[in-house]
């Protein structure tokens, strides 16, 4: 499988549904860049303390596993690209006070000893 960690914001709020062999299901889209969402979901319980506090709007950042993407066509005939990760973590971001402040997010490169600030994108909605 393959890992990765996104960081955006989530579009809105969760949804819950069940499998037919009874596992709850929690799902929801993230925006991490202008126009590319990827679509989050949790199986079971292991994230059900830190989810009723995820709502739309919210800035987060998700680990977990990449599932294989998914390819259709819309109704106007244009081809299109489903992102999926099954969720193993979340952590919250700061959310920006007002429109004008942007979210810094705040890494260690790996060739630099300290932080360096990643400019990051505006919600679309």
């Amino acid at each position: 499988m393959i890992h990765t960690t996104l960081i955006g914001f989530v579009g809105k709020d969760i949804e819950d549904r069940f499998m037919p062999n009874g596992t709850k299901v929690r799902s929801f889209p993230i925006c991490v860049e202008e126009d590319f969402w990827v679509s989050c979901s949790v199986f079971g319980d292991k994230l059900d303390k830190i989810l009723p506090h995820i709502k739309k709007g919210s800035a987060i950042c998700v680990h977990g596993s990449i599932r294989k993407p998914t390819i259709y066509q819309t109704n106007k005939g244009e081809t299109r690209v489903n992102f999926s990760v099954i969720v193993d973590s979340i952590n919250f971001l700061p959310k920006p006070k007002d429109k004008d402040e942007e979210l810094k997010v705040y890494s260690k490169p790996k060739n630099e000893s300290g932080p360096s600030t990643y400019d990051n994108m505006e919600l679309p909605f």
